[in-house]
């Protein structure tokens, strides 16, 4: 048995970019997307974090507001609380920690409603910038023809 770690969502960005630099040098992004809720009027938020290139990527062609689609791995890990730049200590003066579950983007797409800022569509996949003409053309779905009653089908 083969145990999956993927999800995916379709969101709107809440603020604007801010690239920041790991302690190791590497690009990242954090941003809140909202969701529609299981109830109405009742937005979930998740803060996705986007590494590398598709980091760019996101500065470069999103905005505070667009729709974006989102597919996620989930990593848990630990962080130690700080307050005021200080780590905060528990009675036996060791640092706390604290678990984290944390969704990193592993895919980000243009969603219909939303014009990129660079103007020509473009997907990330892979770390790689796709330009539209490479992504599976969409169907218009009244462009069928009618084929009349059912009674020649064979089955």
């Amino acid at each position: 048995m083969s145990i999956i770690n993927q999800g995916a969502f379709i969101g709107r960005f809440c603020f604007d970019m801010e690239l920041k630099q790991s302690k190791g040098g590497k690009t990242y992004l954090r941003n809140t997307v909202a969701v529609d809720g299981y109830k109405k009027d009742s937005p979930s938020t998740f803060v996705p974090v986007v590494w590398d290139e598709r980091a760019k990527f996101v500065d470069k062609y999103f905005s505070k507001g667009d729709p974006v689609g989102i597919s996620y791995a989930l990593r848990n890990g630990t962080q130690t609380v700080y307050d005021g730049g200080e780590p905060v200590l528990n009675k036996d003066g060791e640092e706390i920690e604290v678990s984290k579950l944390e969704v990193v983007v592993t895919d980000v797409q243009f969603m219909p409603a939303n014009t990129p800022k660079g103007g020509e569509q473009k997907q990330a996949t892979g770390g790689n910038v796709q330009p539209k003409s490479l992504q599976t053309p969409s169907i218009d779905l009244n462009d069928f023809e009618d084929i009349g009653d059912d009674e020649d089908l064979p089955f």
